[in-house]
């Protein structure tokens, strides 16, 4: 999440941060190292922010909504994902889209549309989206919100939703989508296979291009920075490796870090 130009980075590493909450923030030179004190999470999934309140979305034995509208000073538990005893739920996305929070869940034990929307202080689930499994890669373009539903059978699908209305992005059949980014007349996506993967253009979110494959490299995600598009992925060695254009975007200069 950027956020009045500073880079909020939840932090999931299994091997140090579980149970701790834990993000990091940083103007791209300094970091500074946080956790979130209300509330038990095994990790931060993903951050979002809405005019000047800031969220975090959180997974533990029940997925939590927390809010700060201090710039990450104090935080408030405002939701929790119902849960049963003896299993997990995760906030594992949050976007906003015409100043909406929208949220994707992961809840493997039950099978409950998983794309929620921030409306009379809770999250309530969009009518019309499929039941499924967890929601990935919310995405909000033209208007459109889109995601990749992780469906009863642990098949996947995008669908795309408009206030009550959903529908399926038929275009993308067949192919493992990994994520997606939106730039500021297009929507990009990548899919991965065994060994590689392609990068996906469409100025429509329905009719979609290949326009890169990948050989030696699986990508697993995009995005979109000063009008070029870069990929994350996983190179041959098993080491995760960034590729690009050639010349990157230009950088400003990096701002003050708060106390």
């Amino acid at each position: 999440m950027v956020a009045d130009g500073l880079l909020y980075w939840p932090f999931e590493d299994p091997r140090f941060s579980a149970d701790r909450g834990e993000y990091m923030v940083t103007n791209g030179e300094d970091w500074r190292w946080h956790i979130l004190p209300e509330g038990q999470a095994f990790h931060v999934h993903a951050m979002a922010a809405v005019g000047e309140t800031l969220f975090a979305g959180t997974g533990a034995w029940a997925g939590r909504l927390q809010t700060s509208p201090d710039s990450g000073q104090t935080w408030a538990v405002v939701y929790e994902y119902p849960t049963p005893n003896r299993q997990v739920s995760r906030i594992t996305n949050l976007t906003v889209m015409d100043g909406q929070l929208y949220a994707g869940v992961t809840a493997l034990h039950e099978t409950q549309p998983k794309v929620l929307r921030w409306q009379q202080d809770t999250l309530k689930p969009i009518a019309g989206w499929p039941q499924g499994k967890r929601v990935d890669g919310l995405t909000a373009y033209g208007g459109w919100l889109y995601g990749i539903n992780t469906n009863p059978d642990d098949s996947t699908a995008v669908w795309r939703a408009q206030g009550e209305q959903a529908e399926p992005v038929s275009g993308l059949d067949g192919y493992r989508i990994r994520a997606f980014a939106a730039g500021e007349d297009a929507l990009w996506a990548v899919s991965s296979h065994q060994g590689g993967g392609f990068l996906w253009h469409s100025s429509d979110g329905m009719v979609w291009t290949v326009v890169h494959e990948f050989n030696t490299a699986r990508p697993l995600d995009v995005a979109v920075y000063g009008g070029q598009v870069y990929v994350g992925a996983e190179g041959d060695d098993g080491q995760g490796v960034l590729l690009g254009p050639t010349v990157p975007a230009a950088t400003g200069e990096p701002l003050p870090m708060r106390q």
